[in-house]
């Protein structure tokens, strides 16, 4: 369903949360909104859709659902404000700062 697109989240009061890349086999890149990246994979879990990113220790479980006809997502265990939306879909990439740039 995802494999090629990029999706756009947003959540209340942050209408630019950030933006993941879909690659075959389950291959992601993950890009903030100042343009900082991390690549990892994801999986099914319990359920759960979890991803582990190389930059970061461990995984972040997510569970998908339809509110008000709307994709959204929410980290497993979080409270309900911290829901994120998808706002975008696309083709294509995203844009990454290389490492050290800006800094």
């Amino acid at each position: 369903m995802v494999t090629g697109r990029t999706l756009t989240y947003s959540r209340p009061g942050d209408p630019h949360y950030g933006a993941e890349q879909y690659f075959p086999g389950r291959r992601v890149t993950w890009a903030f909104a100042d343009g900082y990246c991390m690549d990892g994979h994801w999986y099914p879990k319990d359920g759960l859709i979890c991803f582990a990113y190389h930059d970061l220790d461990g995984e972040i479980c997510w569970e998908f659902f339809l509110r008000s006809g709307r994709l959204a997502a929410r980290v497993a265990g979080d409270p309900p404000g911290e829901t994120v939306y998808i706002v975008d879909e696309k083709e294509g990439g995203i844009d990454c700062k290389l490492p050290g740039v800006g800094v």
